[in-house]
């Protein structure tokens, strides 16, 4: 019995701040990537399997034209915590992303 409280203390109260608890959810974190469809052959791939974060795919040309007009080079990544922007990058004049998907869940992992 004392082992079955001290493990339920455990998922209550982490030792780690990295560690998410039973009350973070996906929901907390949502990573968007906006692409055109002119340039879907530079899209990211890979970026779904990034755990503990919502993903989120859209194309440019379906955007409204307020963020339409702040975006200057695709493909963008967004990230929101907490409906708060914590982290954004937007491909250079190639158009290509420089980026890849593990440094992109290590970013993920600080903002938990």
């Amino acid at each position: 019995m004392k082992n079955l409280i001290f493990i339920l203390l455990l998922f209550l109260f982490p030792t780690s701040g990295n560690t998410p608890t039973s009350f973070e959810t996906a929901d907390d974190l949502r990573l968007i990537q906006i692409n055109s469809t002119w340039n879907d052959r530079h899209t990211i791939k890979g970026l779904d399997r990034i755990r503990s974060v919502r993903y989120e795919f859209g194309w440019l040309e379906d955007q409204e034209p307020k963020l339409k007009s702040q975006i200057k080079s695709v493909p963008v990544l967004l990230l929101y915590k907490q409906e708060k922007l914590v982290w954004s990058y937007q491909a250079g004049i190639s158009m290509k992303a420089e980026i890849g998907v593990s440094e992109v869940s290590e970013i993920v992992s600080k903002h938990r």
